[in-house]
Formats: structure tokens, sequence, C-alpha cells
């Protein structure tokens, strides 16, 4: 059986025009998240996520795994807000340590870091559910969360914006 290999190279010049362009036609305060999830779709992760930082145009990075995070933290010193789509309860302390934002998906992953705060700040955990906008938000003092829930599909996100 014969095996192809395949090299792909990413011009980042190209990648910043089309990153200005793209944002364009957007309105003013919209908000980029880019994706950069298996080292960028295999054409590293550390030159695109530098790149979106210095552009000034992107708000957040995202990764599948709580490892990829910790991986893009250390090679590429972003201080960009990384957000981490499937995490473990077992994954909080990590998260906080490298400054990662995992999206809750579930009741059962809001009660674990709901536990986990409560375990690592004592009782400074609130919980405040609107009934206006459906949604949900959790703060806490040191993990510097606030979190979101579409009680309609119960999708969480966690973010240390405030």
């Amino acid at each position: 059986m014969a095996y192809t290999s395949a090299l792909m190279k990413i011009n980042l010049i190209a990648l910043k025009y089309n990153l200005d362009q793209f944002y364009r036609y957007l309105k003013p305060d919209t908000k980029l998240m880019l994706m950069v999830k298996a080292n960028a779709y295999g054409t590293g992760f550390a030159p695109i996520a530098q790149l979106a930082e210095k552009t000034g145009l992107v708000e957040y990075l995202a990764v599948a795994y709580v490892s990829e995070g910790v991986s893009l933290r250390l090679a590429s010193h972003i201080s960009l807000p990384i957000m981490i789509m499937v995490v473990a309860d077992s994954e909080f302390d990590t998260c906080r340590e490298f400054s990662l934002e995992p999206v809750i998906h579930s009741m059962y992953l809001l009660d674990k870091l709901i536990e986990f705060l409560n375990r690592t700040e004592g009782n400074a955990t609130m919980v405040f559910q609107s009934t206006l906008s459906n949604y949900v938000l959790l703060r806490s003092k040191q993990f510097t969360t606030i979190s979101t829930c579409s009680l309609k599909t119960g999708y969480w996100f966690a973010s240390s914006r405030h």
C-alpha cells in the first residue's frame, strides 16, 4: 500500500487580509472567536494564535480539550481568553491554573463546577436565574467566572470576562 503525504503552508499575511475582509462585514460590536483546535487543524496553533492576538480583531481563541489549551498557553504566550469546548470536572483546577475557560454544557458539569468553586473558595459562589432572559449566571471570585446557560438549550458558557 502506497502512502502519500501532504504539506500545507499558511500565508500569515493572507490570513490577516482575510480576517480584515471578514471583519468589515460585521457590526462594530461583534466579537470574533477563532477555533484553533487540533493544532489549528494541523497548521500550527502558535503562529495562528499570535497573529490573531496581534490583529486585535479576535476576542477569543477556542480549542477542543484542556490539553490543547495548556499547550497553546505554554507555546505561544497568548493573553487572549482560550475557551475549552470539552472539559471534565477533574480539569477545573488546570483551567484555573492556565486561565482557560470551560464550556459548561450540562447541569451535571455545572453542579461539579459549583462544588469545585465551593471547595476552593468557600461559599463565594452565587447563582442567579434571570426570568427575563432565560439565562442563569454563576459568579465566582477566585475562578473569576460568569457562566451563562440558555435554559432552552441547556448549553453553558463560562467566561472570565466581566
